[in-house]
């Protein structure tokens, strides 16, 4: 089993109460975590902590998820969108760009399946060829 607590996750999502519930769930595995609500604070934890993953709503209040991307790619941040829309609507709404990132929230909340997921995603895959 992975140690958890070696992992610094930042949740942006703009509803208190989706952060709410992800913040405990990861938490509870382990996981180190830091909830914002906008992409400016999203940009200033990213520029003083060390962060391994980043869960990122596509809509927030200060504009889209996708606005951050160019700050966490250049920092080598692993990301996944995460949104009340469907990945095909995301793609309509968004571009390509966010093309196999979109994990669903799901239409009353953060799903427990997408939790699971994302905790399985943050599991070692073993050393590299």
């Amino acid at each position: 089993m992975m140690d958890t607590t070696k992992i610094n996750l930042l949740i942006v999502d703009d509803d208190p109460k989706i952060r709410d519930v992800v913040e405990r769930v990861l938490t509870s595995a382990g996981i180190r975590v830091t909830a914002v609500a906008s992409l400016d604070e999203a940009r200033e934890v990213v520029g003083g902590i060390q962060v391994d993953f980043v869960l990122l709503d596509l809509v927030l209040d200060d504009g889209p998820g996708t606005a951050l991307v160019p700050v966490l790619r250049e920092k080598h941040i692993p990301f996944r969108y995460y949104s009340q829309y469907t990945e095909k609507e995301a793609v309509a709404q968004f571009g390509t760009e966010v093309q196999g990132l979109v994990l669903p929230k799901g239409h009353n909340g953060m799903r427990m399946d997408l939790l699971t997921r994302i905790i399985d995603y943050l599991q070692p895959r073993g050393a590299p060829a």
